[in-house]
C-alpha cells in the first residue's frame, strides 16, 4: 500500500507592490540543504519537483504560502478484520390487490369474533 508524505521545504509570501497591488507572484524562501535531500536525477539532469500551497492563514512572519514535495512511502499492508454487515432489508410495496386481500381477510375475522359474542 502506498501512501504520501509531504516534506516541507520552505515558505513564500504573495508580492505586493509599493502601491498595494497584489501580484499573482509568490517569492519563496528555500533551505538548499533541505531541497537537496528530494533531488532526483532523469536523463544525467538533475531536478527537484515541488508543490507550492496557499496557507489558510498568514502565520506571524506574513509568510502566505508554503513549499513541499512528495515522497511515496511503501507501507505494509496490515490484514484488516473482514466485518460482514448485512445488507438493509428492501422494503416492498404491497399492490391493491394485496391490500384489499388483507382487508377482506381482516373484515372475516372479525366478523367471526362477533358471532362468538355471548351477548
Amino acid at each position: 500500500m502506498k501512501s504520501y508524505k509531504k516534506n516541507y521545504i520552505g515558505k513564500g509570501r504573495q508580492v505586493v507592490t509599493e502601491a498595494g497591488k497584489v501580484l499573482d507572484i509568490v517569492k519563496i524562501t528555500l533551505s538548499v540543504e533541505e531541497m537537496m535531500n528530494f533531488v532526483h536525477e532523469y536523463k544525467e539532469k538533475k531536478y527537484l519537483t515541488f508543490e507550492v500551497a496557499t496557507l489558510r492563514n498568514e502565520d506571524q512572519f506574513g509568510h502566505t504560502h508554503t513549499v513541499y514535495t512528495t515522497t511515496v512511502e511503501k507501507t505494509e499492508e496490515t490484514p484488516e478484520k473482514e466485518t460482514v454487515t448485512e445488507a438493509p432489508k428492501k422494503r416492498t410495496r404491497r399492490t391493491k390487490a394485496q391490500i384489499a386481500a388483507d382487508n377482506a381477510k381482516e373484515k372475516y375475522e372479525m366478523e367471526q369474533q362477533t358471532e362468538e359474542l355471548p351477548y
